[in-house]
C-alpha cells in the first residue's frame, strides 16, 4: 500500500544522489512520472539543494 496526500503526483521510479563538493553537501532527487518502473528510464530532475555548513 502506498499512501500519498491528495495533491501529490504519482511517480513510478525515483533516485536520490548525494555528493560532497568543496565542503558543501549537494543533493538531487530525480523522478520518473511515466508508466515505467525501470530505474534510469525516464528519470528527470525534480528537486535539488546545496547545503552549506554553518559555523
Amino acid at each position: 500500500m502506498v499512501m500519498r496526500a491528495s495533491h501529490s503526483k504519482d511517480y513510478s521510479a525515483a533516485t536520490r544522489i548525494f555528493g560532497l563538493v568543496d565542503g558543501n553537501l549537494l543533493w538531487r532527487w530525480d523522478v520518473a512520472t511515466g508508466g515505467t518502473s525501470t530505474p534510469g528510464n525516464g528519470l528527470q530532475a525534480h528537486a535539488s539543494a546545496i547545503l552549506k555548513k554553518v559555523g
